[in-house]
Formats: structure tokens, C-alpha cells, sequence
């Protein structure tokens, strides 16, 4: 039992870590965007689904100024 708990609790910490705060992140830039048209893109390194999606919002910023 103690062993599902640290499993699903390492879980939980990896899962808020890679996706809901970089996802965060996007959401504040696109916030100051649209609030101020101030244009902050975030720096993404992976290349998974996630980081993909990043990467190209920050292209398109890059190409609108």
C-alpha cells in the first residue's frame, strides 16, 4: 500500500511538472498578449507533443513583430 502511494504521489509530481506548469507558463504569455500585445515567447527544449505546441506559438510570436 505504502508502495502505490509514493508510485501515485511521484506520479502526480512528474504530471504537474512537465505538463500543468509549462502549460501555465503558455497561458500567462498569451494573457500578456493579449492584455498588453506585449509578446514574451516561453523557451521550450523537449520535443514531445507538449513542447511542439510550445515551440510553435513562439514561432508565430516571432513572425508577428
Amino acid at each position: 500500500m505504502v508502495l502505490f502511494l509514493i508510485i501515485v504521489a511521484v506520479t502526480f509530481v512528474a504530471f504537474r511538472w512537465t505538463i500543468l506548469v509549462q502549460l501555465k507558463k503558455v497561458t500567462l504569455s498569451l494573457k500578456t498578449k493579449s492584455q498588453t500585445d506585449e509578446q514574451k515567447p516561453k523557451h521550450w527544449d523537449t520535443l514531445n507533443e507538449l513542447g511542439i505546441l510550445i515551440h510553435e506559438y513562439k514561432s508565430g510570436l516571432i513572425q508577428q513583430h
